[in-house]
């Protein structure tokens, strides 16, 4: 789970906009969540599925999965915005959005 409330850039006007009621509206759903519904591999690698919630609003998503060394791993996709329930923003953000997350396995 992340803290919706926890985006920060290098403009704070910017990350009340995103941490605000027209994009992440952290006041009201204050967490970020994913959780997986299963693991493949395939032969570009492995994939990782499972459920994206953001706002309240769940979405099916595929992490692509690459060892960077170690116990740590990156996990990467694009997310359509609107899909997964951020629909404002049409003249700030594009509509699919690429996440990438840094996972450490102990």
């Amino acid at each position: 789970m992340l803290d919706a409330s926890s985006f920060h850039s290098d403009d704070a006007r910017r990350d009340k906009d995103i941490t605000g009621r027209k994009f992440l509206d952290a006041g009201q759903h204050p967490t970020i969540a994913f959780r997986s519904t299963g693991c493949r591999r395939t032969d570009a690698g492995w994939l990782l599925d499972g459920v994206l919630r953001v706002r309240g609003h769940d979405s099916d998503v595929t992490l692509t999965l690459e060892r960077a060394g170690g116990g740590h791993f990156v996990a990467s996709a694009v997310v359509y915005r609107v899909a997964a329930g951020v629909a404002t923003g049409r003249a700030v953000i594009a509509r699919p959005v690429r996440i990438e997350l840094d996972l450490y396995a102990a």
